[in-house]
């Protein structure tokens, strides 16, 4: 592939690091990403010549450098090719901002998932924010964004994002009864973020890897089979 972190590519990346700690073989990870194993081997032998996952006698891989390896798709990583619509909800605050929309794309069966910093606050509470970034499956039609209050505006405080791969939204779960993105997710958009976006990027770093991300379950596993 012409890039390992390309949309649908990245979901090796994102298996891998989410997995870290397993040793997974292509047919494995072919399984639980949905992508066909001629690809999930290409990506692999691309990521073994960077140095950053090794292939024993059997086939399985090794991550060298969990740390090494998110930084290398983060720096490939680019928000703005995702589908971004902006706008404004008048609230009092992104806080609020975050549970109007939440309980009404529940009520609504609309897939979605917080990311950014909002994500960042959910997972670890991290500063109040002004910007609410949300994922959604689907654009969502004009009576629901009517009944959020949401104009579609340049400078808003909402972003309303289709995500360029489905591959975004697996392992989301449920953080304070909001769906969030895993923090894998969270630590990739906070690079195309403003406000204190690069401030909590580096506090989601220090512990992404080190315990605050307890990998993917069994159960998360199920669910992100695409």
């Amino acid at each position: 592939p012409k890039n390992v972190f390309a949309p649908k590519s990245s979901r090796v990346t994102r298996y891998l690091l989410a997995n870290y700690q397993s040793h997974a073989t292509r047919r494995d990870i072919s399984i639980k990403t949905g992508l066909n194993e001629s690809l999930v081997g290409r990506v692999v032998r691309e990521l073994a010549k960077k140095n950053l996952v090794s292939i024993d006698a059997n086939g399985k891989l090794s991550v060298l450098d969990p740390d090494l390896l998110l930084e290398a798709w983060r720096d490939e990583y680019d928000f703005a090719k995702h589908r971004i619509i902006r706008g404004f909800v008048a609230q009092r605050s992104g806080e609020a901002t975050l549970n109007t929309i939440a309980k009404k794309f529940e009520s609504s069966n609309t897939v979605y998932a917080a990311t950014g910093l909002a994500g960042a606050w959910l997972l670890s509470n991290f500063a109040m924010f002004r910007l609410t970034t949300i994922y959604v499956r689907e654009f969502p039609d004009d009576s629901l964004l009517q009944s959020i209050g949401f104009r579609e505006q340049a400078t808003g405080n909402v972003w309303l994002t289709v995500p360029n791969d489905e591959g975004v939204l697996v392992a989301t779960r449920f953080q304070n009864g909001i769906s969030c993105v895993h923090p894998i997710q969270v630590y990739l958009d906070l690079k195309g973020q403003p406000e204190r976006s690069q401030e909590a990027a580096g506090s989601r770093a220090e512990n992404l890897l080190r315990g605050v991300n307890q990998g993917m379950t069994e159960s998360d596993a199920s669910s992100a089979e695409l």
